[in-house]
């Protein structure tokens, strides 16, 4: 079942922080991507279509139709 909610930040590492309460590791060949998404917009998290045992999760946004892969973390350190 996809989960919905805004994106908050990502940060400089690549966690992406979703207003959820979520966090999202995103995958180092899709990071320039995600980092052009706007703080906001609505993210849609699924499993990967394509069995990625490192990124098992897509997080698509709403708005550009735009797909990344990644993997469920911790919050970043503070």
């Amino acid at each position: 079942m996809p989960i919905s909610s805004q994106l908050l930040a990502i940060n400089p590492g690549g966690i992406a922080a979703l207003a959820d309460g979520t966090y999202w590791r995103i995958a180092p060949g899709d990071l320039a991507r995600a980092n052009k998404w706007i703080p906001g917009t609505v993210i849609t998290v699924t499993p990967s279509a394509v069995a990625k045992p490192d990124w098992p999760f897509t997080l698509s946004n709403v708005d550009t139709d735009e797909q990344v892969a990644a993997t469920q973390s911790k919050p970043p350190p503070e």
